[in-house]
């Protein structure tokens, strides 16, 4: 009987017409299912499973993911809405590697009989001449009595040239000595304190400042002209300062009493307690106060700051009173930051690196720097003219007693409005202050310090509380590392999903697809 040869197998069999897209993507992916380490996944490619059992299956395994997705999309806003963290800093300094504060000084009584009469020119406003007028207006400026009923006499501006002689008079080196006969640094007197000084203008008017930089490593020459003078007046001759407050010390100096007139500042102290302290005798002459140019008292107003800073209101004050004694503790904090921020934008780290943020007056970036430029500027914009105060040029009038609504409350009003910003600097020093006061009799104290009879005494006296300071640390709260770790860590414990896994979904799409092709299956 003859025999039919049998057609050729095809190796290559057609798939049914019929066989839906769901069912070929099922043979598809039913190795990868049986073979991967992802949990769960595994139930789904067994054929013989019940099919309560795959909705169980599949049910836990929509929970698993969606778990998954909300977690780490927690993950990623806190990683960018979180990415700095300020803590204690592991790095403790002490008070030797940290400049002691700047002192301001400021007298109550801002201007004295001897040089204008401001209780006659109060009740002969109309019978002054040009110049009388021009000191009336200055004086109710630094005497804050623009609220008085002559308001007919006050001026809008004030010639600046006359603004800077007059604070130049009142800072003058006869008026500085006899207002400071004497101060103690590191325990040794110094009977000729005005040589290390530095007159400032503050809200409260002509001031005295010890251990600031001197003018021309804070500000910008030539734009403020009485700064520039007085750079050059009391400056001159002194060393360049060899501190900044981003590099700290260029050279550590010693805390030594040798050749202190040419000594840059700012100083520093070394020591904590009785042996590291500063002490400043300053002198009341009772007999030629005006009580119409007094805030209520016969005293000083104290700022601490610091060197790189211009003293202003936003500064620890305190106030001692005539035949008081002051005594401030000082409590560093200094901030630092972590390398790795620095490649980070300022808004996402908190804070400024010096040649991130120009100012056009200082040379360092501070935020109190920045803060004091800004509040010049709105007040220029809103008056068309600066407080005696304000850093300013030349050819920009100075506010008035008759814009005292203007500089005070209208600046006020509008100073949360407009943006300055002033982020703080990432390397910010401040000193916290704690005070005490004591009422002292300073008779015997005079015969010590041979400082004149005759007047009213009051002491201040500055000391750390400790030799270790305060630090502290901006560091980065989660960083990529960490990041993802923490979200390796989620997809683990969720799906036991690892790098390995990437590489499985990699073999069974392109690989593995790709040798079944060549061999034809």
């Amino acid at each position: 009987m003859a025999t039919t040869a049998s057609p050729p197998i095809n190796k290559t069999t057609e798939r049914p017409k019929d066989e839906s897209f769901f069912n070929r993507l099922y043979v598809r992916i039913k190795p990868y299912f049986e073979s991967t380490t992802l949990h769960g996944l595994k139930y789904l490619a067994e054929s013989n499973r019940p099919k309560y059992e795959r909705t169980y299956w599949i049910i836990a395994l929509i929970a698993a993911y969606i778990s998954v997705t909300w977690v780490i999309f927690d993950q990623i806003e806190y990683f960018f809405r979180n990415p700095v963290l300020i803590s204690i800093s592991p790095n403790p300094k002490t008070v030797s590697d940290i400049p002691f504060p700047a002192v301001t000084i400021c007298p109550d009584s801002q201007i004295l009989k001897d040089t204008y009469n401001l209780q006659w020119a109060t009740m002969n406003t109309n019978n002054v001449s040009v110049n009388q007028n021009d000191t009336f207006n200055f004086a109710m400026l630094v005497c804050h009595l623009q609220d008085l009923s002559q308001t007919d006499v006050f001026l809008k501006y004030l010639n600046t040239k006359f603004v800077h002689n007059m604070l130049d008079m009142i800072n003058g080196e006869v008026n500085c000595n006899h207002l400071m006969p004497a101060m103690v640094w590191g325990g040794e007197i110094l009977y000729f304190p005005c040589r290390y000084i530095q007159p400032t203008v503050t809200f409260f008017g002509a001031c005295l400042t010890f251990n600031m930089l001197p003018y021309d490593d804070i500000y910008r020459f030539p734009n403020v002209t009485l700064a520039s003078y007085w750079s050059d007046k009391y400056n001159s001759g002194k060393e360049k300062s060899n501190w900044n407050p981003e590099t700290g010390f260029i050279e550590k100096p010693e805390p030594t009493h040798l050749n202190m007139e040419t000594k840059p500042t700012p100083w520093i102290i070394g020591k904590s307690g009785l042996l590291g302290t500063s002490s400043f005798y300053l002198s009341i002459p009772i007999d030629h106060l005006d009580d119409t140019c007094s805030t209520g008292g016969t005293g000083f107003v104290t700022i601490i700051h610091n060197p790189a800073e211009v003293p202003g209101s936003s500064h620890p004050i305190e106030y001692i009173e005539s035949d008081y004694l002051l005594h401030i503790t000082l409590s560093p904090i200094q901030h630092e930051i972590d390398k790795r921020l620095i490649r980070w934008a300022p808004q996402e780290r908190g804070c400024y690196f010096q040649h991130e943020r120009y100012l056009q007056y200082f040379k360092i970036y501070t935020q109190r720097n920045c803060e004091m430029e800004c509040e010049a500027n709105i007040t220029e914009l809103l008056c068309n003219c600066r407080a005696h105060y304000h850093p300013r040029t030349q050819d920009i009038p100075v506010c008035g007693p008759a814009l005292f609504s203007c500089t005070e409350f209208r600046v006020g009003q509008v100073w949360n409005r407009i943006p300055c910003d002033c982020l703080p600097s990432c390397s910010e020093l401040y000193y916290r202050t704690s005070s005490s006061k004591f009422n002292r009799d300073w008779s015997k104290h005079i015969i010590n310090f041979k400082i004149p009879e005759k007047r009213h005494y009051s002491a201040i006296v500055i000391k750390y509380q400790d030799r270790n300071i305060d630090g502290l640390r901006r560091d980065i709260m989660v960083s990529f590392t960490d990041f993802i770790a923490n979200i390796g860590g989620i997809l683990g414990l969720f799906l036991g999903f690892s790098c390995i896994s990437v590489f499985e979904i990699i073999y069974f799409v392109a690989i593995r697809y790709y040798t079944k092709r060549r061999r034809g299956q």
